[in-house]
């Protein structure tokens, strides 16, 4: 166990958790849901192996699978009400119904239900992206009806404390905790090892709002793994089935998007978009949206503060074979979309994640759901620490803009409160400006265009 895991956990409780236990995940159900479930079994008495042994109990009375289908409805005919974790969504149409509504739950089969009054003024996010949850499920006369409802995500969190507890470890130390909370090894490398203040560059946009980053890599680095499976506040969708309906506003359902929905959206596998599949009206609105931090769609004008991030599969090193960018839909390799990207993650440095005990995390870490409210409230925090950068001369407005936006999230991430000398400081300004320094490189040999053969340079004051 690592030097700093007693203090880790003497002062954080039960927002800590041994994450070598996520060995025990079951594929298809979120990490942070497993980790809120093992938290409801640890105790300072209860042995490792019970619970486990109690866990793996609760995952198979609430958690359904599909091949079980017809087990559950059963259960729900025998025993009148079933409990299940699952994503559930509901869905309105006025056309059809004035006032009703359809309750879905995939993995039970369920696509005609109801939800009890009150469930969806708590949960709004059933109405729109679906939200995972424990729901206790029950047979009326007319139908399967959602009765009660539990959402996985911790209610509140106390800033104060954790900024508190933050200032017992060192730098080193807390770089280590943030990387064991991504459930990722920190003694497999050095301390502030380049790889991990790369790893920090993936929580950007979690805690920033208007960050714009791409990364491209092999398979496997876990370019989506932390939006995906720990973070309860970002959404990943395929860059293939993204439409200007589901991202910005969809006219029909008069529904609002992704992006008045969620802090952080992911358009994975944007390398297998091709220019016959991205919409023009998409590809102008992420433009304007991308400059002015608001969209328009019909009648509809929308401001937001949700950062996107552009993940594709290169399986190659940059440069080899041409410029990364050139992986992507002609439609997005335009000079002005690219040059709204505040930074591109050299993808080709993360290591493919091989087996579990060489790359998982076996020290404590925060779980999922706390760290995932702790993001939220960080990127909820007003910052002046931007102020102390200077950006060299030559510089672009949308450079230092972008700098500036990445440099903050990366301090918020290590210094929470935002006290730390100027050379510790520099070496994560010198970060950002290499991430955008890279937008710039990769443009050029895009397209060759004088005003992008420049070099940034930025120092702190």
């Amino acid at each position: 166990m690592a030097e700093w895991a007693p203090r880790l956990q003497a002062h954080f409780g039960n927002a800590v958790v041994d994450k070598s236990m996520l060995t025990h995940v079951v594929p298809g159900l979120p990490a942070f849901i497993s980790e809120s479930i093992l938290c409801q079994y640890l105790s300072e008495s209860a042995s490792k192996k019970e619970v486990l042994r109690r866990y793996q109990e609760a995952l198979e009375r609430y958690v359904p699978h599909g091949a079980a289908r017809d087990a559950w409805h059963r259960r729900l005919q025998t025993d009148g009400e079933i409990a299940a974790i699952a994503r559930y969504r509901v869905e309105v149409n006025v056309e059809r119904s004035a006032t009703g509504h359809t309750l879905k739950v995939p993995v039970l089969g369920i696509n005609k239900g109801t939800v009890a009054d009150g469930i969806l003024e708590a949960y709004p996010r059933l109405l729109t992206t679906g939200i995972w949850g424990l729901g206790k499920l029950a047979l009326q006369e007319d139908g399967v009806r959602l009765v009660k409802f539990h959402s996985f995500v911790v209610p509140q969190i106390d800033m104060v404390h954790y900024v508190t507890g933050r200032q017992m470890f060192t730098e080193a130390e807390w770089v280590d905790i943030l990387t064991s909370s991504l459930c990722l090894n920190p003694r497999s490398d050095e301390p502030l090892s380049r790889l991990k203040l790369l790893r920090l560059c993936r929580l950007v946009p979690l805690v920033q709002d208007l960050v714009f980053l791409a990364e491209f890599g092999p398979p496997g680095t876990g370019k989506t793994y932390l939006y995906d499976q720990l973070a309860t506040h970002s959404f990943v969708v395929s860059g293939a089935q993204a439409t200007p309906a589901q991202m910005f506003y969809n006219l029909r359902e008069r529904q609002p998007g992704l992006l008045a929905q969620w802090p952080c959206v992911v358009l994975d596998e944007i390398d297998k978009v091709s220019d016959r599949e991205l919409s023009e009206e998409l590809v102008n609105k992420l433009l304007k949206y991308m400059e002015s931090g608001e969209y328009d769609r019909g009648t509809v004008q929308v401001p937001s503060t949700t950062s996107i991030v552009f993940s594709g599969n290169v399986p190659r090193r940059r440069g080899s074979n041409g410029p990364v960018f050139s992986g992507m839909a002609k439609k997005l390799q335009h000079p002005a979309f690219l040059d709204r990207l505040c930074g591109l993650v050299p993808g080709d440095e993360f290591p493919v994640l091989g087996q579990k005990h060489e790359t998982m995390s076996t020290d404590p870490g925060f779980t999922a759901d706390y760290f995932s409210q702790i993001l939220l409230a960080l990127r909820r925090r007003k910052s002046s620490i931007a102020d102390r950068v200077r950006m060299e001369p030559g510089a672009m407005v949308r450079d230092e803009k972008a700098v500036k936006r990445v440099f903050e999230g990366l301090v918020k991430l290590v210094f929470p409160d935002g006290e730390a000398s100027a050379q510790d400081l520099q070496k994560y300004l010198d970060l950002a400006v290499e991430l955008r320094q890279a937008v710039i490189m990769e443009k050029y040999a895009l397209h060759h265009e004088t005003a992008d053969f420049r070099t940034l340079r930025a120092r702190i004051v």
